[in-house]
């Protein structure tokens, strides 16, 4: 599996549904997540982790602010291509 972090997460292509992991690679513990927007979702923790939000409260965000981002790995468990057809609302 291809683990990814903040210079290459732009590698992984659009439209895609999926499982995530985001590991402290200093702890070893990790968050895993799914989304109908793989590449979106990994952006946006990238992004969310140092704003001023209620988000920060996140056990993920604090750690991410306590060890830095570039102790993270994001890996991509399993993904597909995204069948419209398939989603309901």
């Amino acid at each position: 599996m291809k683990q990814f972090n903040k210079s290459n997460i732009s590698e992984i292509e659009d439209n895609l549904v999926g499982i995530y992991m985001i590991k402290n690679n200093i702890t070893n513990k990790y968050y895993i997540g799914q989304s109908l927007e793989l590449k979106s979702s990994l952006k946006k923790h990238l992004s969310s982790y140092n704003t001023k939000s209620k988000k920060n409260l996140y056990p993920l965000y604090i750690s991410i602010n306590k060890h830095g981002i570039e102790n993270f790995t994001f890996q991509v468990l399993f993904y597909e291509p995204k069948d419209i057809n398939n989603i309901s609302n």
